[in-house]
């Protein structure tokens, strides 16, 4: 077991470079998943902003808008001061500016002119504001074009706009129909395990690979076959503490919830499959850079163009047909592929099962084409002279 023993003497030496690459690639995958989980929370829920109305109307149809918005918002009348509207959105302590102008009743019903407005930048919730705004107008219009007068058609809208809808979510996934915390993390772990296990591990394979080394090995009694599988057991060691601070750190943040979760073999399957392809791209990356300077550089080209092409980054449900073709050739679309169909379910049927699987076989085939590029060009050059 001497290669396999030389192996760990070198990650034993590079442990600290090891460790500060896993543990700055942890902080920004947790920055990524803590922004990613926001944004997705803030996209499906409908929240309460702070509105301001400049009113240049004063009609009835303008303060029943006004009434219509404050049923769900915080609204707040201002003057009509540009630079100072512009100081309060800039400091957030309003969210969106709705401008009236005058004749609003024949400006939006007759002319069906749109509303100016202004809004903080990336406030996804403006969006509720912009519908709550279309549904009160055509609300009106429609009363109006069924012979109900003004008044009567703004204060049937805004009976309308107080009644709640009582939803019922069906509890398919076993959290309520809501999505549980430690998934946001296994979402982002295909950037984690690529980034610090590339980074670090291919330095430790680079270093076998110099020249003057790579010819005593090649000269030793131990034979190619064996330093191949020597070398696989060091990477699976690595690999073992890997996955184990992956655990650890999920523990940390949830507790035991991962741990009892009904899918928790397939999420854990699902873990070591990329845990493989993630061992395989280093052990590539290692064998033909050969300059230890531009393997970091190397590595994160790799992983951002897995990531963003894989879903990782972008949920798979944005991404274009013509990016999912090319997104079905990457380990990452189908990592993301098993994680979306466990998240939403609690139980598999036998299709979903086989879905799964075909996803875990998909990445373990990437992972051993990576490894058969890395041995032929490890066979390639012991022939060299």
């Amino acid at each position: 077991m001497t290669v396999f023993k030389g192996y760990l003497a070198i990650m034993k030496k590079c442990f600290p470079v090891i460790a500060l690459y896993f543990i700055i690639t942890t902080c920004i995958t947790l920055g990524i998943e803590a922004i990613g989980q926001n944004t997705m929370r803030q996209t499906f829920e409908a929240t309460s902003l702070n509105v301001g109305i400049v009113d240049a109307d004063g009609g009835s149809l303008a303060k029943g808008l006004s009434k219509y918005i404050g049923q769900v918002h915080e609204v707040e009348m201002l003057e009509d001061d540009t630079s100072a509207i512009r100081e309060d959105l800039f400091y957030e302590n309003i969210h969106y500016v709705i401008y009236i102008p005058e004749n609003f009743e024949e400006v939006s019903l007759v002319e069906k002119q749109q509303l100016k407005v202004m809004s903080v930048p990336n406030v996804y919730g403006a969006f509720y504001i912009e519908q709550r705004i279309d549904t009160f107008l055509n609300g009106v219009s429609v009363y109006n074009a069924a012979g109900y007068t003004l008044g009567e058609g703004i204060q049937h809208t805004l009976e309308a706009g107080e009644e709640k809808v009582e939803v019922q979510i069906l509890d398919i996934n076993g959290n309520a129909g809501e999505r549980a915390e430690y998934t946001y993390l296994l979402e982002y772990l295909p950037y984690l395990f690529v980034t610090a296990i590339c980074s670090s591990l291919s330095v430790v394979v680079a270093a076998f690979g110099e020249q003057e080394i790579r010819r005593r090995m090649l000269a030793s009694a131990v034979s190619l076959r064996r330093q191949n599988i020597e070398q696989f057991l060091a990477f699976c060691v690595l690999g073992v503490c890997f996955v184990f601070a992956v655990l650890v750190l999920l523990t940390g943040r949830h507790g035991s919830v991962f741990w009892q979760s009904a899918n928790f073999v397939y999420y854990l399957v699902n873990m070591i499959c990329f845990l493989f392809v993630s061992l395989a791209l280093s052990l590539c990356v290692g064998i033909m850079i050969r300059r230890m300077d531009s393997i970091t550089s190397v590595t994160t080209v790799i992983s951002l163009v897995l990531c963003f092409l894989g879903g990782v980054f972008v949920p798979l449900e944005f991404l274009s047909e013509e990016v999912k073709r090319v997104g079905r050739f990457l380990p990452t679309y189908w990592y993301e592929t098993n994680l979306q169909i466990l998240i939403g379910r609690n139980s598999l049927s036998t299709e979903l099962r086989m879905e799964v699987f075909k996803g875990y076989g998909l990445q373990l085939a990437f992972a051993l084409a990576c490894v058969a590029v890395a041995l032929t060009v490890v066979k390639y050059r012991s022939q060299e002279r």
